[in-house]
């Protein structure tokens, strides 16, 4: 089975369409989801580089939307960064 990392971005969309799998999550981790207008122009490196802990949610959205329409994207941009809490709600 192919790995994300060995997968070149293009076809990153369509091989997540196609693949489940399941990844055990630890808190504080930050998930992104996004539009193919951002991973076609902003390769891994490039957003991990925007995806910096210390600041807000909203603020690291916000970088990789900005980079992404500066990189010229021609598709929709979008993004959302989450991140996870092991913590139960009230708790």
């Amino acid at each position: 089975m192919r790995t994300r990392t060995d997968i070149p971005v293009e076809v990153l969309s369509e091989f997540l369409f196609r693949t489940l799998t399941e990844h055990p999550l630890r808190g504080g981790e930050l998930l992104l989801l996004c539009s193919d207008g951002v991973h076609s122009v902003l390769d891994d490196d490039s957003l991990h580089t925007l995806l910096v802990p210390d600041r807000s949610l909203e603020e690291m959205a916000r970088a990789i939307v900005t980079a992404a329409i500066e990189r010229g994207s021609r598709d929709h941009v979008t993004a959302l960064v989450v991140r996870y809490s092991d913590e139960s709600p009230g708790g």
